[in-house]
């Protein structure tokens, strides 16, 4: 968390995606631009963004952002 942003690393990569409640409030939303991948990593971005999402979703509802 930073603000009103959720920050979901890959530990080990460079592989980083913000997140911010959309202006409705009612759900999150990757942040334009806030995104980034690392070409030595394992994992696709594909799977990453997958995987940051769930993360994401779930810390938002821990902070009572979404239900």
């Amino acid at each position: 968390m930073l603000g009103d942003d959720i920050i979901v690393n890959l530990p080990g990569t460079r592989c980083t995606i913000t997140f911010q409640r959309t202006s409705e409030g009612q759900t999150i939303e990757e942040k334009h631009g806030w995104a980034r991948d690392d070409p030595m990593s394992t994992v696709s971005m594909t799977e990453f963004r997958a995987g940051a999402w769930d993360a994401a979703v779930n810390q938002a509802k821990q902070l009572g952002w979404i239900k």
